[in-house]
Order: structure tokens, then C-alpha cells, then sequence
């Protein structure tokens, strides 16, 4: 959509009639003000933009200037944007907004973005969400017309109304779900919220919510529930259980109460009924109390049995970071079969040679049990898209899990080895000096940015990685770099 397009829908659903000076005005100090964009010759003064141009930019023939397009993305921006259209625009347009709506998708449709792209501006075309959605379009409309000049507060560019046709490519970091011009370091474990400390306290409130429930123990020998429940036994707690209930107990300082294995009149059937998946599963009578100390010692049991399968986990991944990435570009046209090489010092960087030395265990947890798109994947974020959004993507290879195989693997290390470079979205070679890192990308549209396929783990901290992009339509190969940072998480200080 461009952005004289937008401007003339928008200016005729006014409730009085507007002039179109006087509406990009209002639309451009949306950016100007907040960014603090001031005049180069009077910086007491915000830059402003002549009729002539403003009449330009509407004609098409000449670009949004460069600092209003560069800005759009501020979070000073974009944090007031809603409440700027709810106040400025909202009010002073008419009543029925389905047709604006309309009109607005209607040219979205057309546009060469993403399915997923368009589907997040249809679930906001509706009367309900009528700022968010014009803020939205807003910003799209301004980040899809772009400049390569310099702004002139009160002249176009001196190079005329050409606009140059170029894909500008760069590395940028992720923070707080946007695209920011630094990386950040953070713990990989924060990713899937996995702490050894929150599941060992998730087992103590089970133990202690079980250590208060007192029940008195009968005494009576025979089944007091008559005929009916002959297949009932008084219920008692297996030996094996007590052991790895007072080992656990006594590993996290807990003092369980004498009567913590009484379950008073409590009777259990061990095939009296059926679980959700059919199959034969235990019954139990009792009083409330009864019932509900039988429940929390089942839950103490999976709990413990799940600290168990996860832990070698935990510890093998304890201390392993990742950094997330993304690909923009801020030209003017798209590109594609982009090639991103990363450069890492030696000792830096998680190899998949050097997962695949952890604990058996753990490496059993991470390729059976784990939530890996969660753990290692980057999903959309609000100012760019995920990996799978891009173009005439490639599936990544679909491994064969391990107890499938028909045959002997020869190696297990190798068999790891295998299912983990499918895991993770990139390929690391060593060279001389360390490890090279090498993402594809099939295609990034201009004014976007494109997460990496997956976060990269490193072992140790790095301030800065050197990277090169080679690209199907840019001739020379693009050199730079991104300065990393630890990330700090602002809710916990």
C-alpha cells in the first residue's frame, strides 16, 4: 500500500472535509514528535514538511523522507501511536468504519507480504479495533516508501524525484521481542522457563499441602464396605514409594509428620475403573480428605518422576546461552538467496559436536521430550517475521526417531549428531581462527527484517561477531558487525 493510497481513504471518511496538507501533517508529527526529530537549522523546532512536498509525496513522485521512514519503528513511536489515533483520528471520523476498512484491505490483499502478514492486519479491520488497525497500516504504508536522501525541512531532495532501487542488508539483535541495533546474550534455559529451583519448589508445596492433611488410622481388620466393594483393599502406601519419598524429603530438608503415610479408612480397587485412554486404572473410597492425600501423593510421584527426567537437562544446559538474530533490510526493493556468514573466536561457540557429548540423558530429554521450537526456535515479534514467513523456504530435513530404526546404528554419537543438526537453523564449519556460522534466507522484502531460523548458542560471552552478506542482487559482499550485550530483564530488577 502506499502511502498517498491510505492517505486518500483515510481523508475520505472524515466527518468534515479535511485538506490533505493539514492530514499528513497530523499523520507525520505521529513520528516527528515523539523521535524528537528537530530542524538541523533551528533545532528549538521540530523539522517540518512543505506543502510542495507533502503534494509530492501524494503524487508518488516523490519518497517519504528517510528520518520519518528510519523512525517509524521507535518505541517512543510506536508506544504512543493507538492512543495518537484514538484522539486525533478516531474522533474526527465517521461513525460507520466497516467500509474504510474495506477499502484498506482491499489493496493489503493485493500486496506482495506475507499470507501471515495480511491475516494480522484482517484481525484488526473491524470497527472494535479501528485505531490499532489504522496504526498499523500507518506504519506499514510509511516503512513500504522509502527514501535514500536526506531530508530537507522545507525542500525535496536536490537529486530529484528518482528513487534508488536497492536492497540494504544488516545483521540487527532481538530485544524485548523487537528488532534492536545490539544483540543480547541470555540464558537458553529462560527460554523455555526450566529451573531446577522451580520444579524442587513446585515438590516441597506438594509435600508440604500433603503433611497437613492428618488422617486417623482405623483399626478395623476386614473390609467394612460390605459385598459391593469386596474387590477393595484397605489402601496402603508401597514400600518403594516410602523410600523415594523420605529420600527426596530428606534431600530438601523436609520433616515429614509421623502420620504422613496414614490414609485412615481410605480403600482402593486396583482395577475398579478406566483412564481417559480406556485402559484398566484404580479406584478409590474415602472420606474428602481421604481422596485428596491420595491425589497429592500421585502428584508428588509424577512430580518427582518428571524433576528426575528433566534434570540432566537442566544441568547439561545450566549455564549455555543463545543470542537471536535477524535479517533487515532497509532498501528499496527486495532480496533473495541471501547468504549470512558469522564469525565466532574459538571456544565461543555451542557446537553440535559438543551437545552431542552431554549426558545421555539429557540429550534423551532434549530430542524426545523437549519443546524444541519453544527452546531454540524465535517466533514473530512485533517489527519482524519468523522464519517460516519468508519465501520459498526449504524444509529442514525430518529425523527418524531413535528407537525406530531398524537396524544397528553404528555410532550413537553419530546418531545424536544427526538429529541435532536438523535441530538447530544453522551450519558451523571450523576455520582457523574459530567457528564460521552460515543462515540462509530465501527471501526478505524491503522495510523488513527476518528472524534467523533458530537462536545460536554460545558456551562464552562475546562482545562483538563480525559478519558477511552475500546476496542474489547485490554485487559486492557486505561486511559488518553487531555489538553484543548481556541482557538485563527489566521485571526482575
Amino acid at each position: 500500500m502506499l502511502f498517498s493510497e491510505y492517505v486518500r481513504i483515510l481523508k475520505n471518511h472524515f466527518k468534515t472535509s479535511v485538506g490533505n496538507y493539514e492530514l499528513c501533517n497530523i499523520l507525520f508529527d505521529f513520528v516527528i514528535i515523539p523521535a524528537d526529530l528537530r530542524n538541523t537549522k533551528d533545532p528549538s523546532s521540530y523539522i517540518t514538511i512543505s506543502e510542495g512536498t507533502t503534494s509530492k509525496i501524494l503524487s508518488d513522485s516523490a519518497p517519504i523522507h528517510t528520518q520519518i521512514r528510519d523512525h517509524i519503528f521507535d518505541d517512543a513511536v510506536i508506544d504512543k501511536l493507538v492512543k495518537n489515533f484514538e484522539s486525533d483520528i478516531v474522533t474526527e471520523l465517521n461513525p460507520e468504519t466497516e467500509d474504510l476498512c474495506f477499502q484498506m484491505m482491499e489493496i493489503i490483499r493485493k500486496d506482495n507480504i506475507s499470507p501471515s502478514h495480511k491475516a494480522d492486519f484482517e484481525m484488526l479491520a473491524h470497527p472494535e479495533t479501528i485505531a490499532p488497525f489504522l496504526a498499523k497500516v500507518f506504519v506499514y504504508a510509511i516503512s513500504t516508501n522509502g527514501s535514500s536522501g536526506k531530508i530537507e525541512e522545507e525542500s525535496p531532495s536536490p537529486s530529484g524525484n528518482s528513487i534508488s532501487r536497492e536492497s540494504i542488508l544488516a545483521i540487527a539483535g532481538i530485544k524485548d521481542n523487537r528488532i534492536s541495533d545490539k544483540a543480547y546474550e541470555e540464558l537458553l534455559l529462560s527460554k523455555s522457563d526450566l529451573s531446577a529451583q522451580k520444579l524442587l519448589d513446585g515438590i516441597k508445596n506438594l509435600f508440604t499441602k500433603a503433611s497437613n492433611i492428618h488422617l486417623q488410622e482405623t483399626t478395623i481388620g476386614t473390609n467394612p464396605l460390605g459385598l459391593k466393594f469386596a474387590l477393595y483393599e484397605k489402601y496402603s502406601v508401597k514400600d518403594k514409594t516410602k523410600e523415594l519419598f523420605d529420600n527426596v524429603a530428606k534431600s530438601l530438608e523436609i520433616e515429614l509428620p509421623n502420620d504422613f503415610y496414614d490414609f485412615g479408612n481410605l480403600y482402593i480397587n486396583p482395577i475398579g475403573g478406566v483412564n481417559s485412554m480406556g485402559l484398566p486404572a484404580s479406584t478409590v473410597n474415602g472420606s474428602k480428605e481421604e481422596k485428596l492425600k491420595y491425589q497429592l501423593f500421585d502428584k508428588i510421584d509424577d512430580a518427582i518422576s518428571d524433576f528426575l527426567k528433566v534434570a540432566p537437562y537442566i544441568q547439561a544446559f545450566e549455564n549455555t546461552k543463545f543470542i537471536s538474530l535477524a535479517l533487515t533490510n532497509n532498501g528499496t526493493t527486495y532480496d533473495e538467496d541471501v547468504r549470512i556468514t558469522l564469525h565466532f573466536d574459538d571456544n565461543v561457540l555451542l557446537t553440535v559436536e559438543d551437545i552431542s557429548k552431554f549426558d545421555t540423558e539429557a540429550l534423551d530429554y532434549l530430542l524426545d521430550d523437549c519443546d524444541t521450537d519453544k527452546q531454540f526456535g524465535i517466533q514473530k515479534g512485533i517489527d519482524f517475521m519468523d522464519y517460516s514467513e519468508s519465501e520459498n523456504l526449504k524444509p529442514h530435513p525430518v529425523s527418524i526417531p531413535r528407537s525406530s530404526y531398524p537396524f544397528p546404528i553404528q555410532s550413537h554419537k553419530i546418531d545424536y549428531e544427526e538429529e541435532l543438526s536438523n535441530l538447530l537453523g544453522y551450519f558451523s564449519v571450523k576455520d582457523d581462527s574459530g567457528y564460521i556460522v552460515e543462515v540462509t534466507i530465501d527471501k526478505i522484502n524491503q522495510h523488513t527484517a527476518v528472524a534467523f531460523p533458530s537462536v545460536i548458542l554460545i558456551k562464552e560471552n562475546v562482545k562483538q561477531i563480525p559478519y558477511s552478506i552475500k546476496s542474489k542482487h547485490q554485487s559486492d559482499i557486505i561486511s559488518g558487525y553487531i555489538d553484543v550485550d548481556v541482557f538485563i530483564d527489566s521485571s526482575e530488577i
